[in-house]
């Protein structure tokens, strides 16, 4: 069993005007076995605030999202397959894929490929919508591009790094 939380500082660049905000995420992670590993991570734990530069606010609510992985190796290629649930319990409706009253649930699924646990490729379904990344890691830091195609909007990309202690 495994478990963590990491703290977020979040920029958004929308059209008009930008935002930044400060949140906090927690998970726990447990294998079952060298093939399946099931996990439960808590975003935006205790609601994470935007300020945005028109003086607007906005408030991201906490999210539950369970997931099941499988993992398969073979030398120095791993792949990894993977589906979660985004529950939400602020009534979205019609903007999710499934809805009973406040609750609500998107799915998200993928597959990530990696050489030597250095060099990371990824490909997936978010609510819907086409994504992708790329990944390095360098002794104990990451570094991640993702991209998460947008009908109506903009195209977003992200980058993040990391540590791992």
């Amino acid at each position: 069993l495994s478990y963590g939380a990491t703290a977020k500082v979040i920029y958004r660049d929308i059209a008009v005007e930008t935002g930044y905000g400060l949140g906090l995420d927690a998970g726990v992670v447990y294998k079952v076995d060298t093939v399946i590993t099931a996990a439960v991570a808590v975003t935006d734990l205790t609601s994470t605030f935007l300020a945005y530069s028109n003086d607007n606010t906005e408030t991201i609510y906490p999210a539950v999202k369970p997931a099941l992985s499988i993992r398969l190796a073979r030398r120095e290629v791993e792949a990894i397959l993977t589906g979660q649930t985004i529950l939400r319990f602020e009534g979205r409706r019609q903007t999710a894929e499934l809805w009973q009253g406040n609750i609500s649930a998107d799915f998200q699924a993928g597959l990530e490929v990696s050489y030597r646990k250095a060099a990371f490729g990824r490909v997936g379904y978010d609510q819907g919508r086409f994504a992708a990344g790329l990944g390095a890691a360098f002794d104990r830091y990451l570094i991640d591009l993702a991209y998460l195609h947008h009908n109506d909007l903009d195209d977003t990309f992200r980058v993040s790094a990391g540590v791992t202690f």
